[in-house]
């Protein structure tokens, strides 16, 4: 089986890492590596830091060649034009093939599953942050440079959604 580098794109409370973390319960030659969860490792804290994200690539990289991995998923990958580049081309080292998986969701959904984050895992995202991180992800994605970056990926909207998932419109 060919290797496979999934990178999970979009806002918050959107499902990525619900899907990536179904996708590794079922498949257990799948990793899942999450850019908040690096962060928390890295500096003891959740907020972005450029030194910290320069870094990601590498640890990716390390699980794409680990003999045993045959999928690694990112989940939560900021967005960064030449992060995500570089991340791509490192599938080239293990003749992977690349998936950006985009996750849409509206912003009444959003905020919706964002309490009910809190009830279950305690972690609250303000309205305002979410508002900024939705307009970023959809500039992001239709820009140019998304589409120059991704040529040559498979770039698929997520067919996950649960009953009351909706896409942008």
């Amino acid at each position: 089986m060919p290797k496979e580098l999934i990178i999970c794109l979009g806002p918050i409370c959107s499902g990525k890492t619900t899907w990536s973390k179904e996708r590794i319960r079922e498949d257990p030659k799948s990793y899942r590596f999450c850019f908040d969860e690096y962060l928390y490792m890295c500096t003891g804290r959740g907020e972005y830091n450029p030194i910290v994200a320069d870094s990601i690539p590498s640890p990716i990289q390390s699980l794409l060649v680990r003999p045993g991995v045959d999928t690694v998923i990112v989940d939560g990958f900021p967005l960064n034009y030449g992060l995500l580049k570089r991340t791509i081309n490192f599938r080239l080292t293990a003749n992977a093939k690349a998936t950006i998986r985009l996750f849409d969701v509206r912003f009444d959904e959003a905020i919706r599953r964002n309490v009910r984050r809190k009830s279950t895992i305690g972690k609250f995202i303000e309205v305002e942050e979410m508002k900024n991180y939705l307009t970023k992800y959809k500039e992001f994605i239709k820009s140019p440079d998304f589409k120059l970056v991704a040529d040559g990926t498979n770039v698929i909207v997520s067919e996950f959604h649960d009953a009351n998932m909706h896409m942008i419109t």
